[in-house]
């Protein structure tokens, strides 16, 4: 999943994942692009309904 609209770095933003029938979501980072090949993690905090 990726995003082409450009966002400001410290701003936060949400994503809902919605899980369908029995497939499992897993995440296993967030990472943001600091230049045109490179990608470094950034935090996330994981909210289980």
């Amino acid at each position: 999943m990726s995003d082409s609209e450009a966002t400001s770095p410290g701003f936060p933003f949400i994503v809902e994942l919605t899980q369908k029938m029995d497939k499992e979501i897993k995440v296993l980072g967030l990472m943001r692009a600091t230049l045109k090949d490179r990608y470094e993690m950034i935090p996330m905090k994981i909210k289980n309904n």
